[in-house]
């Protein structure tokens, strides 16, 4: 487990929850105290044959734009075509996705881009397009360091 994006969550304080190749969490992940931000414990799951780890952005005051590139999807042409489409121009940090310092590139060659969110109003998780989610409250996010081979 040598992943600087990883290290990086949990010197920030964002815990995760350990998911099984099926998809199930290691205990019920509406429970917050199977969810976890020890290096140690990590390494312990790792060891163990974890490979994926999930967070929730609504708990750490996050939005996250999911971005798949996969299945006939390309969510970074889907995001242009949304800011064209309203005559407006793309913010700067989102037209080179790899430049901006908080995103996490995921298995699938997509992206997850973490932005914080100090509003007060929890809204549900919903897909913009085929290839672009907004991810906040009841719903995972796949943490970086998570390996696609275990998916």
């Amino acid at each position: 487990m040598k992943d600087k994006p990883l290290k990086h969550f949990f010197e920030s304080g964002i815990k995760v929850i350990p998911t099984y190749t099926n998809g199930k969490t290691q205990g019920s992940w509406k429970d917050l105290s199977n969810f976890t931000n020890s290096l140690g414990d990590m390494q312990d799951h790792w060891k163990s044959g974890f490979r994926k780890f999930q967070f929730m952005p609504y708990t750490h005051g996050l939005v996250v734009f999911d971005i798949d590139r996969k299945n006939n999807k390309d969510g970074i042409q889907e995001l242009l075509e949304l800011f064209n489409d309203k005559d407006l121009a793309m913010p700067d940090y989102l037209l080179d996705v790899k430049q901006h310092p908080a995103y996490a590139k995921t298995p699938s060659n997509g992206f997850h881009l973490y932005f914080k969110y100090s509003g007060n109003k929890k809204f549900k998780s919903c897909a913009i397009t085929p290839g672009f989610e907004v991810v906040h409250y009841n719903h995972l996010v796949t943490a970086p360091g998570s390996q696609k081979a275990c998916w």
